[in-house]
């Protein structure tokens, strides 16, 4: 629980428990299967959500000229945003094997690490994931990271490890969204793309 509560450097504690009870997830009488199912349906629209606004964004912004009209440093940029995992990965397990400094089992959790990102360069090859399809795989590292699982089988070294990747991740989604939203020109796509990504990871 304590992890949980500082998951990103937040309260999630109170924030995730407002979620529920805005969407209607948790209500008087609830057992865990209700508000399991209604928590998969919150995070199936919010994934639906998240997509259709991403990919009318790229579309308009295609469209209306605005990318032929970015100035090279823009064009930079927005190629470097989201999380592209064969371009990212020597700095995740770069900046994991930092975070971790002398931690015991370190070497075997980065090859771990390592080795879930060599699979979804081969799934995904090089290219840059769009928000939902990044969002999933910072579910499954928070797996790993010990955030749902059993509590007698710790290991601390592979959970430190998937902790940082999977922060590293969530950045370069929230950047991705930022820099698309901003050079679009439409505060009012970028605000729901942010409410989307939030509400598809709070689900």
């Amino acid at each position: 629980l304590k992890d949980f509560r500082v998951l990103n450097g937040k309260n999630q504690t109170e924030k995730l428990g407002q979620f529920a009870l805005d969407k209607g997830i948790v209500q008087a009488g609830d057992d865990v299967e209700k508000i399991a199912v209604k928590a998969n349906a919150a995070r199936k629209d919010a994934g639906d959500r998240l997509n259709a606004i991403y990919k009318g964004v790229v579309e308009d912004f295609n469209k209306g000229g605005a990318a032929s009209n970015l100035s090279s440093a823009e064009k930079s940029a927005l190629n470097e945003a989201g999380f592209n995992p064969a371009r990212d990965k020597e700095q995740i397990l770069s900046e994991v094997s930092k975070s971790m400094g002398n931690q015991e089992g370190k070497a075997g959790a980065i090859k771990r690490i390592g080795a879930y990102l060599d699979q979804l360069i081969e799934d995904h090859g090089d290219k840059t994931l769009d928000p939902k399809m990044s969002q999933d795989i910072k579910t499954e590292m928070d797996k790993v990271a010990g955030w749902a699982r059993n509590p007698l089988t710790k290991e601390p070294a592979t959970e430190s490890a998937f902790k940082e990747a999977r922060r590293i991740v969530s950045n370069k989604i929230d950047d991705d969204i930022n820099r698309l939203g901003k050079l679009s020109g439409n505060p009012e796509a970028l605000a729901q793309l942010k409410a989307a990504n939030s509400d598809y990871g709070n689900a």
